[in-house]
């Protein structure tokens, strides 16, 4: 396999489709959309592409990680390179939401937990937030990279043509995760306003949130990862899995808040994922793959840390959230919001993220100086 071929670049420029998600989703929750100006149910229509947008980046770190691993993983050396991979971003991320609004507004306690990346271990949702909410997605990360090993050694036993009914068998307990939170001890409900308000609390974590539960989206990911590497993926247009994604997303709407959340659009996602895959090996990256997706991807989960805080700093400078914003005045705060986040996000990869990788991620030779790690073989790096 060369080399362009196995950098599978396609997904590396889908990864800016899923923190835009993300964008939107907090965009529209503080107000820069409102759905007041334009007539539309905005709330509603918007109310998993948050939720959505983190699935895909778990399936996909699952994937990444499986497809690039080698016959045999260091475990030291692999904690250590996916920690310096997403720590530098999350301090740059900590410090700036600390600055900007968290600094007066969070215990020490809850402060330290979204430090140290434990905080989305609690059914609290001012805990899981953090000084930094998009950061609690990390907690998820950093479960799964210490799993990693581990799970990608159990889904290389199994035969080759037990590998969808794997598939199968993860899908089912994800769609059963919501079925298990239904009957949690907790009758506290969402204080939420829109489609989730009423949902008990504890129920909404479960699915959503808490890091084992989310644990078999990295599954479904390798197993994914691993029924391309053997050549068992159907040959679907990318195409048709994006419209039946899209399709099964308006679907999704009409289901309880429990399963359309995340797990009505695991199958969907994981379909999207393996087709751009094979896709690319068969015919190359395509449009996802050009240079300018490509390099958007690249610095798009520096964007998913600081996109919250630069939102919430435009808010905090038109009069805050009790303040509506006309249609046009959203909209144009939100395109600025978009361009600041990207060119601070620019910022943070070139000057934080990638010498961090460069100096720290590399093999660790006798002389005890870090050499600089060999350039990842798959374009799509993991979160």
């Amino acid at each position: 396999m060369d080399e362009h071929r196995a950098r599978l670049d396609a997904l590396t420029g889908t990864r800016i489709f899923a923190a835009l998600a993300v964008f939107v989703f907090h965009a529209i929750g503080l107000g820069l959309i409102d759905e007041r100006n334009t007539g539309l149910p905005l709330t509603y229509y918007a109310r998993c592409l948050g939720p959505i947008g983190v699935e895909f980046f778990f399936v996909l770190s699952g994937f990444v990680l499986a497809w690039s691993a080698p016959a045999v993983i260091g475990y030291g050396r692999f904690v250590r390179r996916r920690l310096v991979k997403i720590y530098p971003n999350h301090l740059v991320g900590y410090l700036l939401a600390l600055v900007v609004y968290a600094g007066f507004a969070v215990t020490w306690g809850i402060a330290l937990a979204n430090l140290v990346l434990i905080n989305a271990w609690w059914p609290d949702k001012i805990m899981v937030g953090g000084v930094n909410p998009p950061s609690w997605s990390l907690s998820v990360e950093l479960l799964a990279y210490l799993v990693f090993p581990l799970l990608l050694g159990a889904v290389r036993r199994i035969p080759g043509p037990r590998l969808w009914w794997a598939c199968a068998g993860v899908l089912l307990a994800i769609w059963l995760m919501p079925v298990v939170a239904d009957r949690l001890p907790d009758h506290t409900r969402a204080p939420y306003p829109g489609p989730l308000a009423g949902e008990k609390v504890t129920a909404l974590w479960f699915v959503h949130l808490f890091p084992p539960v989310r644990l078999l989206d990295f599954l479904l990911g390798i197993l994914v990862a691993q029924l391309v590497r053997q050549g068992r993926w159907p040959r679907i247009p990318v195409g048709l899995t994006v419209l039946f994604a899209a399709a099964w997303y308006g679907i999704s709407l009409f289901l309880p808040p429990l399963y359309a959340l995340t797990a009505a659009m695991a199958a969907p996602i994981a379909l999207l994922i393996g087709s751009l895959a094979a896709g690319e090996l068969r015919s190359g990256p395509g449009l996802a793959g050009g240079p300018v997706l490509r390099t958007l991807g690249e610095v798009s989960f520096a964007f998913y840390l600081l996109h919250y805080t630069v939102l919430v700093a435009v808010r905090l400078l038109t009069g805050g959230l009790d303040h509506p914003l006309t249609a046009g005045a959203g909209l144009l705060l939100l395109l600025g919001s978009l361009a600041s986040t990207l060119a601070l996000s620019f910022v943070v990869y070139h000057l934080v993220e990638k010498p961090a990788m460069r100096y720290f991620a590399g093999p660790r030779p006798a002389g005890g100086r870090v050499a600089p790690p060999a350039s990842d073989r798959v374009g799509a790096r993991s979160v």
